[in-house]
């Protein structure tokens, strides 16, 4: 599913879907927060939620797809005795991502995934993205090593603001959104790339109701625009 925690490292990784006290803030906006966008429930042990999402990619219309993620209970992964799994189901394919949620500082930490049988992990600290942010806000994160099956193959420096709350409509129905900015620098191989998801995260669901992605590398870009048609959280439907 695309939430926040874990789609944007999978998008980059696939061209496709720690500790806050190193990161800097720049605030330039009211004290309208994010913290409305933050639902703990998502991340609990237990929970159990799928999305269907529309798909259009480099302006080509796709067919709907849909994800399912499930925590599955409490791990120790990469020293975080306090690590959950989730399993990430996308047609026939399982994969698992490993994070650690802080209810009290509203934010997520993505340790690690496996995708396609080959883990990435995120050094030293994971990718943080926190949600205890002012409208205008921007969070800096110190640089992130991936280290995919033990060996180094790309950083990511990451920034994460919070734009203001906006109301849309997709297919779902109308929704009340935090709008997100997210960006990613990539150097991988020797290759850079700059990826930026425009997110509307939904006010208490806290469900990517609607990401537009644009990356550059080169002379190549890339662009992909999901909007939600139908989700479940726990069996009962979001509306």
């Amino acid at each position: 599913m695309k939430r926040s925690f874990f789609c944007v490292a999978l998008v980059v990784l696939n061209g496709c879907g720690g500790s806050g006290s190193d990161t800097n803030s720049n605030n330039s906006g009211n004290s309208t927060s994010a913290t409305a966008c933050f639902n703990a429930d998502l991340n609990a042990i237990g929970a159990d939620v799928t999305v269907v999402n529309t798909r259009v990619v480099n302006g080509q219309s796709e067919p709907n797809y849909t994800e399912r993620d499930v925590v599955s209970g409490q791990v120790t992964y990469e020293g975080y005795t306090n690590a959950r799994e989730v399993l990430l189901y996308e047609d026939s394919v399982v994969n698992k991502a490993y994070i650690v949620s802080d209810e009290s500082q509203q934010q997520v930490i993505t340790l690690g995934q496996i995708i396609d049988g080959e883990e990435i992990i995120y050094k030293p600290n994971g990718i943080q993205l926190d949600y205890n942010l002012r409208a205008g806000e921007t969070r800096e994160y110190p640089t992130v090593s991936v280290l995919t099956n033990g060996t180094q193959t790309a950083t990511y420096d990451i920034s994460f603001t919070f734009e203001k709350n906006e109301t849309i409509t997709v297919p779902a129905g109308e929704f009340n959104t935090c709008l997100m900015t997210l960006t990613f620098d990539v150097v991988e191989n020797g290759v850079s790339t700059n990826a930026v998801f425009t997110q509307n995260i939904g006010v208490s669901n806290g469900l990517m109701i609607r990401e537009e992605t644009n990356s550059t590398a080169g002379n190549s870009t890339f662009t992909e625009v999901n909007e939600l048609v139908s989700a479940t959280i726990n069996g009962e439907t979001v509306q």
